[in-house]
């Protein structure tokens, strides 16, 4: 488990959350790429 939390599921109107990432708390460790719905993040 990562030690910084770069990921954060805010909650939403209608119930459902969307992720954040923090930019500056990122590590590069791909979390966020495979919990993304539509595919929108990549790592460079």
């Amino acid at each position: 488990m990562p030690a910084t939390r770069a990921l954060r599921f805010r909650p939403a109107p209608g119930g459902i959350a969307s992720l954040a990432v923090e930019a500056a708390a990122c590590t590069g460790c791909g979390d966020c790429v495979s919990v993304c719905p539509v595919t929108a993040i990549t790592l460079r």
